[in-house]
């Protein structure tokens, strides 16, 4: 890899994202920078990934498979999370969200019953396309975007074979430092972007049934940590 390398960032939803994309866009200038989403339409990334290694930074809800269409070499980040708060944190972000897909299950419904929609649709309930892939963060979220096969182990393969530098979302500020040095840029200010209000008290069912449905990343995380 050579200083020129583009840098990616295989973005985790709920793990301060939001907040490092958006600084290292406005230190880089847009023109520099792909915004999986934002830069053009989602269902063009495929047909555009060969050519993207003419940006310095690129970013987004991607997945390790979606990144190695782009060509050439390239430096991969990740951002984990503790996944029973990373699960909760975007339980409540599409709670106070009315335009997200699955915002109608927040208001029929506590967490449990919002739970359990997500395993009827994992189970085969037939909802709309978007509702169906949103509603796949309740399953081991992390290791689905590093590995199709969505467990630790598969995970822990994907970093090893592509180098990819995994940070955490409680250092972040302090672990940020690789990037800056990557992208050849001066210190860093992370701004708090979609911040989740002070946790609410969630019972004890609620939070072993997510670390349930999340072993793999469970066991990632702790490997990762130590």
């Amino acid at each position: 890899m050579s200083q020129s390398d583009p840098v990616v960032f295989l973005h985790v939803p709920k793990c301060a994202s939001s907040s490092n994309a958006a600084a290292i866009s406005q230190a880089l200038g847009e023109s520099n920078c792909y915004e999986y989403g934002k830069t053009a339409p989602y269902k063009a990334f495929e047909s555009s990934a060969y050519g993207l290694d003419k940006y310095k930074f690129i970013a987004g809800h991607l997945t390790i498979s979606q990144i190695e269409l782009i060509r050439g070499s390239k430096k991969i980040f990740t951002v984990v999370r503790d996944p029973i708060d990373r699960v909760l944190s975007w339980y409540e972000f599409v709670r106070r969200n009315k335009r997200t897909t699955l915002y109608p299950w927040t208001e029929k419904g506590d967490v449990h019953s919002f739970i359990e929609r997500c395993c009827e649709v994992r189970r085969g309930a037939v909802v709309s396309r978007p509702m169906e892939v949103n509603s796949t963060e309740l399953f081991n979220g992390m290791c689905s975007r590093l590995h199709p096969a969505a467990t630790a182990e598969a995970a822990l393969g994907m970093i090893e074979k592509h180098n990819i530098l995994v940070l955490q979302q409680s250092k972040i500020d302090s672990d940020v430092k690789q990037i800056q040095t990557w992208l050849d840029l001066p210190e860093l200010q992370l701004p708090r972007l979609n911040v989740a209000p002070a946790k609410r008290p969630y019972p004890k069912s609620v939070v072993e049934r997510i670390r349930e449905l999340n072993a793999e990343d469970i066991l990632l995380y702790e490997k990762l940590l130590k």
